[in-house]
């Protein structure tokens, strides 16, 4: 069985960045966590094959390797950072300087709808790889409760990976 997959742009670099300096056992393992983290190989069922399953276990500790560090294994917060920093919150920052306290509000009500019916004319279309999403972010998050530890955590991350880069470029 051979698959293939390709991370680029950020995580690309957020990945090798996190690898550096690794032992041969924990980068194997955080290498599998980040395949099996991104995608799921599943059967017509919706059930995880076997492989898949296996990879699974190594990536979270519960096979022969030690349990992944969490930093980029949460895809609910790299959901969040993604879009923080990823364009829609650079969209939401035009609006608002383009058409002041006004033109956000309408924004965001304009988004609420646009969301609250899905798959409707003229609203939002749920894309088909989300129930997959939902279904891992629940996953790592089974007692999911409040989304502000989630928005401080991907703050957070997003500024340490400011820091780093701002100390990379300062090496140049």
């Amino acid at each position: 069985m051979r698959i293939e997959g390709e991370f680029r742009h950020k995580a690309a670099h957020a990945i090798l960045s996190d690898l550096k300096d690794k032992d041969e056992e924990e980068l194997g393992q955080k290498l599998i966590g980040y395949v099996v983290n991104q995608w799921l190989l599943t059967d017509k069922s919706k059930n995880l094959i076997p492989l898949w399953q296996k990879l699974t276990d190594l990536a979270n500790g519960s096979g022969a390797i030690p349990p992944l560090a969490p930093m980029l294994t949460d895809r609910l917060v790299q959901e969040i950072k993604w879009f923080l920093t990823g364009g829609a919150a650079g969209v939401f920052y035009r609006v608002f300087q383009l058409f002041g306290e006004v033109g956000k509000g309408d924004f965001l009500l304009f988004m609420f709808d646009y969301v609250e019916k899905p798959n409707e004319k003229e609203h939002f279309t749920i894309p088909g790889n989300m129930s997959k999403d939902l279904e891992l972010i629940q996953k790592q998050h089974p007692n999911i409760e409040t989304i502000n530890y989630y928005l401080k955590r991907a703050v957070k991350e997003i500024e340490e990976e400011k820091k780093t880069s701002q100390t990379d470029q300062s090496k140049d």
